[in-house]
């Protein structure tokens, strides 16, 4: 899911449990990325911005989701 103006993106896993994921974002924008565990209800900031091709670690667990937000 993402906005039309790029703004943010969401992906969500289910019960998937990948060990990373890679995803294309614009490269003339910077995105923070929060890995959100909705079991749980925690929401993990990663460090630094991300533009381009990216490669997201995910933790081995289900029902997670990959919020990237406009900076």
């Amino acid at each position: 899911m993402c906005t039309p103006d790029d703004s943010w993106f969401m992906y969500y896993f289910g019960f998937f449990k990948p060990l990373y994921r890679t995803f294309a974002l614009p490269e003339d924008k910077t995105y923070e990325i929060e890995l959100i565990d909705t079991w749980d209800m925690t929401v993990t900031k990663l460090p630094g911005t991300f533009s381009g091709e990216i490669r997201v670690d995910m933790p081995e667990k289900p029902y997670m989701a990959v919020r990237m937000k406009k900076k």
